[in-house]
Formats: structure tokens, sequence, C-alpha cells
């Protein structure tokens, strides 16, 4: 989503902090650095409930560039993961 709507290079967007709404349990699935902390008060003021976790999942994907070439990215959530596109 991020690649797609926001023009991030994959590396950066498999970086970026992540969250899930959890329909049962009703709640939203928090990494630490994935919302500011003035976010997480307004969420908590409409009535939801945050759970912060570790990580939701390790992400590995290979990106076809504008010239052709594939650019493979790790998780640095899990520091042996790695991705290679040929």
């Amino acid at each position: 989503m991020n690649v797609i709507e926001f023009g991030m290079p994959v590396d950066e967007a498999i970086k970026a902090g992540r969250f899930h709404n959890q329909w049962l349990p009703d709640e939203i699935w928090v990494e630490k650095a994935a919302l500011t902390p003035e976010l997480r008060k307004e969420l908590e003021l409409l009535g939801h409930k945050l759970r912060e976790v570790n990580y939701m999942a390790v992400v590995k994907a290979i990106m076809r560039l504008p010239n052709g070439k594939l650019h493979g990215a790790g998780d640095p959530r899990n520091p042996d993961d790695d991705a290679k596109g040929y």
C-alpha cells in the first residue's frame, strides 16, 4: 500500500510501522512506531482499544523497477530475512 499509494521505495515501505484493525476481539493491534502518540490518544478518545504488539508479520518483497530490473527487500523485524530477485 505504501509503495502504490504513497510512492515509497519498497525497502522503506517494509520498514514502516504497521497496524491492524481486528474484528474479534474488537481492538487495533499497533506496532510501537506505527502511530504517533497524538493519533493513539485520538483513537482511544473515540473508544478504540489499542493493543501494542512487537510485530505482526515478516514481509519479503520483490519489485520490478522501471528499468526492468528486480529489487528484493527483506524485513528488518527479522535480521535473517532477505529477498532476492533475478
